[in-house]
């Protein structure tokens, strides 16, 4: 026998009982709305993103033909500087040429206050005389008669160190620019050599004797082209690698000896 049970006016489904909610037809359950709804998030980011990897792809073929345009004008403007480099380099050491391979400069030591005070009682005086205009020295000997010599420079009693490294700073650039310089002073001792070539004796304080008790610098040609040379190294090392060695050398006698040399005090003679 089959029983009939009523539910809500409805006849019951003939079939085998289903465990489980029974849906109506086109209800959603919520947990499909808000996958649904994220569905449609996704494809809208996904149609945001498409769109600005469009406009990307556009920017970056932009970008990539200016890196493109800078390269062309960074090697064109790399061949100019090296073309001028080179142009100032020729008419730098020719006007060195120019001015003489060799060059003999006069620089005379003022009289130190000892000399003075000994050479006025005896009626001493100065003897040089440096006349303007040319690189002429003239000295008087004790029965008056008076002899010029001729220089490339000259520099009297009141030069400073600062005119002296002038004349001679030009070799610095030409010793970077690959050229081959020499700056030496030679003289009878106590003419002023070393205060010249490396300035002030801080121990002996003969600086303040032969350099006046002033505020100019005092270094000499060795510091200064030192310093100088360092400083150009540096400034172009973009550009070009410099290496640099020292050597220290002294001659005297006639003899060339290695100061640097681990031989001992008296250093290496050498040939």
């Amino acid at each position: 026998r089959r029983d009939s049970v009523g539910c809500g006016g409805l006849e019951p489904h003939p079939g085998p009982r289903v465990r489980g909610p029974h849906l109506r037809r086109g209800f959603v359950s919520p947990p499909e709305v808000a996958q649904q709804g994220a569905a449609r998030d996704v494809r809208s980011s996904l149609r945001s993103f498409e769109a600005d990897c469009l406009g990307a792809g556009g920017l970056l073929g932009e970008l990539d033909s200016r890196c493109r345009e800078v390269t062309t004008r960074e090697a064109s403007l790399r061949e100019n500087y090296r073309r001028e480099f080179e142009e100032r380099r020729r008419l730098f050491n020719l006007v060195q040429e120019l001015r003489g391979n060799i060059r003999v400069f006069c620089r005379a030591r003022p009289p130190s206050q000892v000399e003075l005070e000994r050479d006025h009682d005896s009626g001493g005086a100065v003897c040089v005389a440096f006349p303007e205009g040319g690189g002429l020295v003239r000295a008087e000997n004790d029965r008056g008669k008076s002899k010029g010599w001729e220089f490339d420079q000259t520099f009297d009693f009141d030069s400073k160190q600062e005119q002296i490294y002038k004349e001679v700073s030009p070799l610095v650039t030409s010793v970077l620019d690959g050229y081959n310089a020499c700056i030496f002073a030679y003289g009878q001792t106590g003419s002023g050599k070393t205060f010249t070539m490396t300035g002030p004796d801080a121990r002996s304080g003969k600086g303040a004797a032969l350099g006046g008790a002033t505020e100019e610098r005092l270094e000499g040609v060795n510091t200064r082209a030192l310093d100088e040379l360092f400083t150009k190294s540096v400034g172009r090392a973009n550009e070009i690698s410099d290496e640099i060695s020292v050597s220290v050398l002294e001659i005297y006698c006639e003899q060339i000896r290695d100061l640097l040399s681990e031989d001992g005090g008296a250093g290496r003679e050498r040939k």
